[in-house]
């Protein structure tokens, strides 16, 4: 779901693979949870920079990116008095201790394997949303099980 500038709350996932990013943002926002794919780690740090500081915001970074890693980008928003307390965590396709704990070590909240438990992911970046304030709205789901008059 690619949502409207003035849709501030949102949910962002940083992420190369554009398949993947959006089948993600399609799950969150069938429960009804704003969210928006970001292609990269430069983009998504001019979203971050312009949202809104009063309204929830998550960050979800992949950490295997060109140009700039989700370290790189954790690290130039932590580094950065306006964003550095933006609530971010990762979804990764590589395990690796060291980068685990460098994310972690800059304030990541959590790091999840992509693909091992899909509900799962989902789960627990609508849970960390909730966390920074986002709430869901009416999901599309609801809609279509309402009963008929």
């Amino acid at each position: 779901m690619i949502l409207a500038e003035t849709e501030p709350a949102v949910i962002l996932i940083v992420d190369d693979l554009p398949d993947a990013a959006r089948a993600i943002c399609l799950l969150i926002s069938h429960r009804g949870y704003p969210c928006k794919w970001i292609p990269n780690g430069h983009d998504a740090l001019a979203a971050i920079r312009a949202h809104p500081p009063e309204e929830p915001l998550l960050v979800v970074l992949d950490y295997m990116m060109p140009d700039m890693s989700g370290v790189d980008v954790l690290e130039a928003i932590r580094h950065d008095p306006k964003i550095s307390r933006t609530m971010v965590m990762f979804q990764s396709a590589g395990f690796d201790v060291a980068k685990r704990d460098a994310a972690m070590s800059l304030g990541a909240v959590a790091w999840m394997l992509k693909g091992t438990d899909p509900q799962g992911e989902i789960d627990t970046i609508c849970t960390w949303y909730e966390r920074a304030g986002g709430v869901a709205t009416k999901s599309k789901d609801a809609k279509r099980e309402s009963p008929k008059t």
